[in-house]
């Protein structure tokens, strides 16, 4: 065997061959021929992007390969070098680079975070910091000391609304430094009954801290009595004039402005968080707001096509939007969300002003063009993947392609929505432009989601009303009535549903009863209680409710409705003459099944008048 693979016999072999003798022989070239393949294999595994380094909690891929690992350590220790000499910024900017070769190391995250507290807040290097704080729990998911991190960095750069989303649920166990961020963060997203629910628990902890004592009085300035207001107020104008918390305190007067719709201490306010260099987007925001509300909304349009100061992120940008529009800034509304596409990417609060823009553009090409844009986007949610079916279905309806933009609608309810509050604004869209029936199958894929919410049972409700699906109406008025029991409208859809399906007729009139006294003299409630009495039998009593309305001065759907419930009273008082006038003065499409099948019956049984009813009018189904 030895033989038989010997340098000579294997020389002899492949005798012809210079380069099999030349590694035979020559040792100085064996050697380079294997180190040449070893930089091959070494290249092989080193350039190509290969490696997932994305951990199991995460539902994406992230390759990288091993020059980036290389670097990013490298960078890593760079950064570490650099924050112990005191160059935070040169650390901040070695640990950004750190995280761009390696994006889902929990350590480059982590020592780029920490880094961001020891640089001034508009440091361009820390603009990002929310963003990644996001990453780091997407890594991490539920470490404890990696929330602590994402919520301090959301306080330092006033997210408040990503501190609410990340700590709530978690509020029984926060160590003082978060409850602190905790009460601040709903204080600033405008949850004041949750913010005075924590004082009253953790007095003792939120009262060391000066801003949480303004941020008080705050909302004792904005719902306490005329007295505890003034107080209140007096507190914080002390506090705006010197001192630490100028500038907080100056915040809060604008909130305290936008709620008197003040303009002039609106403008007070701002102007010394200007004078101070501390004025924020949401600052001049708030002004505008104040303008816009007091009716000046001239002097608003001016100062935002003045403004010329970037938005930092996408809701930031949708509000300028919404006050833009408002103040008559057409122009610079639609640049802005153009500005935005391009720069801080596709989201759905943007793609929605953007489709709005080309709506009422009647821009239906472009419109298209933005669905096929949102849906070749990598990374985007799959609440704008089915807003973009939405987009083509309503650019379809516009050029009249009526079965095509059916099919888009269609699809709606196929997701699982990650933003089910603004699917639940999808779905009302869809009611507006006449499509409910596509609406149901989204309010159906929501139902999990949204079930808890009233916003979410009164669109089902309209819902239900447009295509006439009564069970679906009883069922969403009886939930939302549940909510708030004392709200007379919720109460008053309740009766008229229960009277729709013919359901209930106890309750039915217990309802009524109590809406034609706390409503007197409204006609849907005096309809609404005349049903409630016919469906109890008491037939005289209806008569007379209905005897003080004047058909003439109803709008079409309610005069259909008077007209059907007389004709209910003239057939259960064998008025066959009153009956048969009115009949005519019914539109069958307008019932609800249970109404278009009494009647039917109705008809057939006293009149024998069936062919005047169509055997199958619109909305029998």
């Amino acid at each position: 065997m030895s033989r038989l693979f010997s340098r000579r016999s294997l020389a002899n072999r492949f005798g012809y061959s210079p380069l099999i003798r030349l590694l035979l022989f020559n040792a100085r070239f064996r050697f380079f021929v294997i180190l040449v393949l070893l930089v091959v294999v070494a290249l092989l595994l080193a350039v190509p992007r290969i490696w997932n380094v994305a951990p199991p909690s995460l539902d994406k891929e992230v390759r990288i390969n091993l020059i980036d690992m290389a670097q990013a350590w490298k960078l890593a220790r760079t950064a570490r070098d650099l924050d112990k000499a005191g160059n935070h910024q040169g650390a901040l900017t070695s640990w950004a680079a750190a995280v761009a070769n390696y994006p889902t190391k929990p350590e480059y995250l982590r020592g780029y975070l920490k880094t961001v507290f020891s640089v001034p807040v508009d440091n361009r290097t820390a603009q990002n910091a929310p963003v990644l704080a996001g990453a780091l729990l997407e890594v991490t998911r539920t470490n404890h000391g990696d929330i602590e991190l994402a919520a301090r960095v959301y306080d330092r750069f006033r997210q408040p609304e990503k501190t609410v989303a990340l700590l709530r649920g978690l509020t029984n166990n926060l160590p003082p430094a978060l409850e602190i961020i905790w009460a601040r963060a709903l204080h600033d997203t405008g949850n004041y009954a949750e913010f005075e629910a924590q004082w009253q628990t953790s007095e003792k902890v939120l009262a060391t801290d000066p801003e949480l004592l303004l941020r008080r009085a705050s909302v004792q300035d904005l719902f306490g009595t005329e007295e505890e207001a003034a107080a209140a107020r007096l507190v914080l104008e002390r506090a705006a004039l010197s001192g630490t918390n100028r500038i907080i305190a100056n915040r809060l007067l604008l909130r305290s402005a936008e709620k008197r719709r003040d303009p002039t201490a609106a403008q007070r306010a701002l102007n010394t968080l200007v004078g101070l260099k501390a004025d924020a987007t949401a600052d001049h925001l708030a002004l505008w707001r104040v303008l816009v509300a007091a009716d000046r909304s001239a002097e608003a349009g001016a100062l935002i096509q003045a403004f010329n100061r970037l938005p930092a992120t996408a809701a930031e940008a949708a509000e300028i939007y919404d006050l833009a529009m408002k103040s008559g800034q057409i122009r610079r509304a639609d640049d802005l969300v153009d500005w935005v596409l391009s720069n801080l990417g596709y989201s759905t609060a943007i793609c929605a002003r953007k489709a709005a823009a080309l709506i009422r553009n009647s821009a239906w090409a472009d419109l298209r063009q933005l669905a096929i844009e949102i849906r070749l986007r990598s990374g985007i949610s799959n609440t704008l993947r089915a807003y973009s079916h939405l987009i083509e279905g309503r650019a379809s309806l516009g050029e009249n392609l009526i079965e095509q933009a059916q099919r888009e609608f269609a699809r709606l309810g196929e997701f699982d929505y990650d933003e089910p509050e603004f699917a639940l604004e999808m779905a009302n869209s869809l009611i507006e432009i006449g499509q409910a029936a596509a609406a149901l199958p989204l309010l159906s894929a929501l139902e999990g989601k949204l079930e808890t919410s009233l916003q979410y049972w009164l669109v089902c409700a309209r819902a239900a009303w447009a295509e006439r699906n009564s069970v679906l109406l009883l069922r969403a008025t009886e939930r939302a009535f549940q909510m708030e029991t004392n709200n007379l409208a919720l109460a008053n859809n309740y009766a008229a549903a229960l009277v729709i399906q013919r359901s209930e007729p106890q309750l039915a009139l217990q309802l009524t009863s109590n809406l034609v006294q706390q409503l007197p003299g409204k006609a849907i409630p005096t309809l609404n209680h005349a049903g409630a009495l016919l469906l109890n039998s008491r037939v005289a009593e209806a008569g007379q409710w209905l005897a003080r309305l004047d058909p003439a001065k109803l709008d079409p759907p309610e005069a259909n409705q008077y007209h059907y419930l007389r004709f209910n009273a003239a057939i259960a008082a064998r008025e066959l003459e009153t009956a048969r006038e009115l009949l005519p003065k019914i539109n069958p499409a307008e019932l609800f099944p249970p109404q278009l099948t009494w009647l039917q019956a109705a008809a057939r049984s006293y009149l024998q008048m069936t062919n005047a009813i169509s055997p199958n009018p619109p909305g029998s189904e």
